[in-house]
């Protein structure tokens, strides 16, 4: 019986002396530093030189990579809220400390017509992009929100394009939002009125006032904005969604 137990203690001894080693040997560890470079920068309107309204990122690929590993490459991309979003402005900004230190290719993507590349940029530290300018797909303009009586809000906008661009996506659709709380459509208690533009020819819509009328509660905080939707067949079905920023009323 003491043979017995000796016997199976000496063969629980060796596995123990020969697999743990052989799975540490297969264990390789993470020896690389943490990202700690800061890219930072600010999209700004082309045309009037004022912080970019609506919602973009900034895409990084890392160019450095070898492309021999096997392995791809993931875009790492920094995100810029719409303006006036929880309304916190963050004025067309953009902010990210924890990037590795390599070569990228640094390219702007959102509601406006494309933008030039950023090619080979070295970033190492902290590096400011400054400001970065791209040219919005559409303009809203003249945008008011004007209470009627104790029940209804009046909204008023017009839809413009840019001076310049290389293509002129057809409008699509515009949304006149409104919200109880300054997040825009978490829980919202009032439903949004949408125009479809896909078969009104755009020179019927470009410079030509909107009005929209929605009842709300009396004795209400309310929140609202304007979307305004391009679509562009030429460039990868691409579809382009511009915003106002939101403004605040009360309805007494």
């Amino acid at each position: 019986m003491i043979s017995k137990l000796k016997k199976l203690q000496c063969k629980r001894y060796f596995l123990f002396c020969v697999v743990v080693p052989f799975l540490f040997s297969c264990t390789k560890l993470d020896n690389y530093d943490e990202p700690n470079a800061t890219v930072k920068g600010r999209l700004v309107d082309a045309n009037t030189n004022t912080p970019f309204v609506g919602g973009a990122y900034i895409e990084l690929i890392e160019t450095t990579w070898d492309p021999g590993s096997g392995q791809k490459v993931i875009p790492i991309n920094l995100a810029i809220k719409p303006f006036g979003y929880g309304m916190e402005s963050t004025n067309g900004c953009f902010l990210n400390t924890r990037i590795f230190d390599a070569t990228y290719n640094i390219t702007p993507i959102g509601a406006f017509f494309p933008a030039n590349t950023i090619s080979g940029k070295q970033v190492s530290g902290e590096v400011d992009l400054g400001d970065i300018k791209v040219t919005p797909v559409l303009y809203i303009d003249n945008f008011t929100v004007t209470p009627i009586g104790d029940l209804k809000v009046k909204i008023t906008y017009t839809i413009n394009r840019p001076s310049t661009g290389t293509s002129t996506p057809k409008v699509q659709l515009s949304t006149c939002a409104i919200s109880d709380n300054p997040y825009m459509g978490v829980n919202s208690a009032v439903t949004p009125i949408s125009k479809d533009w896909s078969k009104t020819p755009d020179a019927n819509i470009i410079g030509i006032e909107q009005v929209e009328e929605l009842s709300v509660r009396k004795g209400g905080i309310y929140y609202v904005n304007v979307t305004a939707t391009a679509y562009d067949d030429n460039v990868n079905t691409m579809k382009y969604a511009n915003v106002t920023e939101i403004v605040k009323i009360t309805v007494n």
